[in-house]
């Protein structure tokens, strides 16, 4: 008898959907409210309910957390939320007359493992091999691709927009990054938490600024567009990832994610009008397998400094033994 799909299986292809109708979504929101404002209401949900689950599940952790690493998380939380949402938003945002499509902004943040590699050699923390190099030079020409050519000619006013919107996973790249050692201590749902929460609290003055005049303006499409941002793609989309980290490992959570720009793509052309030139299509092409290529060199590297961490302790064999 046939197994049934599995759960967290199930639960990321989920995600994937919401994350990749994302892009979609914000230039719908942004009809109405700017960059900022459009973070500010996604976000506004996020600290009552993950603060509210936090200090009823996850109390004791407070305690335990050391009075610098509450900085770092402030810290970082302002990057993974401003650092992050402004840039995004701000490059899908069409008042000025030069858009930007969903589904180039969504191949442009697919580019994070790429920045994640190079801030972590710059830190010391990897060395790049030559099959990591050789997939980042193809997923930023790649880039060039979709951003200077990806309507069918160049235009330098959107590749403006678009080095904006880098920004964006290159800050994510840098929140993960100092996360990580956060996350071995505390654990991933209590940071993720935390250090977007406190990202929020950023946001307040903007926020008491705004006041709820900005949401008058809302229609239902805009109103339907923000509450599945705020819902779907940050509070669910947050406690699935961290789900599935938790029963999956990394790469092969990061094999669904690679679909992400793919749903974008698809629906922005099924349902919102995207016009997907072959120079669009070939560009993303290059990035995403620039990508896959970047991440599964990571893997190998991390795979071999474990085999040969373990072999000089003498646990390990140095070189492999021969069959029988």
């Amino acid at each position: 008898m046939a197994k049934g799909l599995d759960p967290v299986d199930l639960q990321m292809s989920v995600l994937v959907l919401f994350w990749g109708s994302a892009f979609l979504a914000i230039p719908v929101v942004l009809e109405q409210l700017d960059p900022y404002q459009l973070t500010w209401f996604r976000y506004l949900p996020f600290p009552i309910l993950y603060g509210a689950y936090l200090l009823t599940r996850r109390r004791a952790v407070f305690a335990q957390v050391e009075g610098r690493d509450w900085v770092k998380m402030a810290l970082l939380g302002f990057l993974g939320v401003v650092g992050y949402h402004f840039a995004l938003n701000w490059g899908l945002h069409s008042s000025d007359g030069v858009v930007v499509s969903g589904a180039t902004g969504s191949i442009l943040v697919a580019t994070g493992p790429l920045w994640t590699l190079l801030f972590a050699v710059a830190l010391g923390k990897e060395k790049v091999t030559p099959r990591a190099l050789a997939g980042s030079l193809v997923a930023f020409a790649g880039v060039a691709v979709v951003v200077l050519l990806g309507k069918g000619q160049a235009e330098l006013t959107v590749a403006a927009k678009a080095a904006v919107i880098l920004l964006a996973p290159i800050s994510w790249s840098v929140y993960s990054i100092f996360c990580k050692p956060l996350i071995g201590r505390y654990g991933g749902l209590f940071v993720t938490g935390v250090t977007l929460s406190l990202g929020t609290f950023t946001l307040i003055p903007l926020g008491l600024q705004y006041g709820t005049a900005p949401l008058v303006a809302l229609g239902a499409r805009q109103w339907g567009a923000l509450l599945f941002l705020a819902i779907a793609c940050t509070l669910a989309g947050y406690a699935i990832w961290n789900t599935a980290l938790k029963h999956r490992s990394a790469s092969h959570v990061a094999a669904f994610i690679y679909a992400q720009p793919v749903v974008t793509a698809v629906l922005g052309a099924l349902f919102f009008g995207v016009q997907l030139t072959p120079w669009f299509l070939l560009g993303s092409a290059l990035v995403l397998a620039g990508v896959i290529q970047v991440n599964r060199a990571r893997l190998a590297a991390g795979l071999q400094t474990k085999v040969d961490h373990v072999g000089r302790r003498g646990l390990w064999p140095r070189r492999p033994v021969a069959k029988p």
